[in-house]
């Protein structure tokens, strides 16, 4: 519920604009995220897919986490060396989320690998899930606490 209402609070103008800018920072790693699960959504719904085809939609997801946490990532790196932050100007707390934020990009991007080689063993979907709800969680939580 504090999502729903921060992004009110976003697009209603009620915000700075670092903040914003974030926010949007943080939208846009979503979005791109999101195109390979729309295209395969789409292939699935208009075409007349292989029989197994909708065996394996985890690479979708984990791509979310991928895109989402590394551009959070790269944002925050593009601001330290533009010198608008530092590494140690943040608090412990948001020192953990950036940890946690690295760790979801990585673990994200090797479980890619193991899902495009098709090397999972089938409950890669779930892992998937989880590292997507956290980049989600802690990108945006990086991104507000470095506007």
């Amino acid at each position: 519920m504090l999502e729903v209402g921060f992004a009110a609070a976003v697009l209603g103008g009620l915000l700075d604009r670092p903040i914003k800018i974030a926010f949007y920072n943080w939208v846009s790693g979503l979005l791109i995220g999101l195109m390979p699960l729309l295209a395969h959504l789409l292939v699935y719904a208009a075409s007349k897919p292989v029989p197994d085809f909708n065996a394996n939609w985890a690479p979708d997801l984990v791509f979310i986490s991928v895109s989402n946490s590394g551009t959070a990532a790269l944002s925050v790196f593009l601001k330290m060396l533009g010198g608008d932050t530092t590494a140690q100007s943040f608090p412990p707390l948001t020192r953990i989320v950036w940890v946690l934020l690295l760790l979801c990009f990585a673990f994200s991007s090797m479980l890619y690998g193991i899902d495009v080689t098709g090397s999972d063993n089938g409950t890669s979907w779930k892992i998937a899930v989880g590292l997507m709800v956290l980049s989600g969680i802690c990108s945006l939580r990086f991104e507000l606490a470095t506007a």
